[in-house]
């Protein structure tokens, strides 16, 4: 891989607001296609962002834009797909949380990956490294509490991914619990 990284990004809305801002700004990266499913947008999109290649099919975007990596900030019943296909051209890959919205899927694609120890891939988790939950995580691991079975977390404060104008976020068939857990659970 050369100096720089190739990358797609597939997904619109999330992206522009909080990842193509970075990445654009990191010498190492180059944004090189994007994929949203209204092409109007993503060519909007890419405009703003000085990107050359739009798609509106990811498998198309994967095949097509010799990438090295893949951010993807789709929908959250999209994902499983998606890093399917990622998996299968072997590209580096970043994924909004969740993995997936079941379990069974979610080991299927990490054994999946798993058989590619070259290849980089993660889940963003924007608490991941908060020091409340890096000591919850130490404590379990050490055995503290014992086994886990349950976690429940409360978030004080206002959080609009409820509102069922907020689309596939509020619908927990489309969404990790209907977003309630998409930023605020445990790692």
């Amino acid at each position: 891989m050369s100096s720089t990284v190739r990358v797609g990004v597939i997904g619109t809305s999330f992206a522009q607001a909080y990842h193509l801002p970075s990445l654009q700004a990191h010498p190492g990266a180059a944004v090189v296609a994007i994929c949203g499913r209204n092409r109007e947008r993503a060519q909007k999109v890419a405009e703003r962002f000085e990107i050359l290649e739009v798609f509106t099919d990811y498998r198309a975007m994967l095949a097509d834009a010799q990438l090295d990596a893949v951010l993807i900030a789709s929908p959250d019943y999209l994902h499983g797909e998606i890093i399917e296909a990622s998996i299968e051209a072997k590209l580096h890959t970043l994924t909004e949380s969740p993995l997936s919205l079941s379990v069974d899927e979610a080991i299927r694609l990490c054994d999946a990956a798993s058989a590619q120890p070259d290849v980089v891939r993660m889940v963003a988790y924007n608490l991941r490294w908060h020091p409340l939950h890096q000591e919850l995580k130490r404590r379990l691991v050490d055995g503290y509490v014992g086994r886990a079975y349950h976690c429940e977390t409360r978030l004080l404060g206002h959080y609009r991914a409820l509102d069922p104008a907020m689309g596939w976020k509020a619908d927990s068939s489309l969404s990790w619990g209907g977003a309630r857990l998409l930023r605020y659970g445990c790692d």
